[in-house]
């Protein structure tokens, strides 16, 4: 099986880590002053997040001139660390969404749904930098935009739950949603062990 290094790669990681911290920061001061649980429980997603793409940054980097075979079990190690952080992520959101369902507060709708827009382009952004004009398809990347489309669909998440809450008053919505959405990263983090444990190198679908 052949490789591809992607001498961009470390830059645009590099440049999505910085996008990463700017939505963390924004997300959590906004979250803690609106009282939104979900719109922080998204803040440490990023936060996870963050940690997946320093992952990936420091592998773009290590994997330089290394021999394929090299290449090929670093990337692989790499992407079980990602999919243990994957995890962790949705044991976390399970656990915050079973106690806002004991204890579901008011928020401040206006200031998370601004927020959480501000959060899905974010997301999107760097969901666009990971998968365009790229060389090399790999499990790095695979598992990097997996971790990426996550929170953009939980940036999502918290955009609808929260407009529909406005019009329902209905605040039991948003840790619903937040169940669904650790089910849905639950799966996603079992094909990328799926296919690691299987050496697929070239499977990384785009997602448009």
């Amino acid at each position: 099986m052949g490789y591809t290094h992607d001498h961009d790669e470390p830059k645009r990681y590099a440049f999505v880590l910085l996008l990463a911290v700017m939505i963390f920061i924004m997300e959590i001061v906004v979250g803690s002053h609106a009282h939104s649980l979900a719109l922080v429980g998204d803040a440490w997603h990023v936060l996870a997040d963050a940690g997946a793409i320093s992952m990936a940054l420091a592998i773009s980097l290590f994997v330089r001139d290394k021999k394929p075979e090299h290449v090929a079990k670093i990337r692989r190690y790499g992407a079980y660390a990602q999919a243990l952080l994957l995890i962790i992520v949705c044991l976390w959101m399970t656990k915050e969404a079973y106690e806002r369902l004991q204890a579901p507060r008011v928020l401040d709708l206006g200031w998370v749904i601004t927020i959480a827009v501000l959060g899905t382009f974010g997301n999107y952004a760097q969901h666009y930098i990971v998968t365009t004009k790229d060389t090399a398809h790999n499990i790095t990347k695979r598992a990097l935009d997996v971790h990426i489309l996550s929170d953009l669909a939980q940036s999502v998440a918290v955009v609808v739950g929260t407009m529909v809450i406005a019009f329902t008053h209905r605040p039991i919505i948003d840790p619903l949603l937040s169940f669904g959405i650790a089910l849905w990263m639950f799966i996603w983090t079992m094909q990328i062990l799926k296919d690691a444990r299987s050496g697929k190198q070239h499977c990384c679908a785009h997602h448009h």
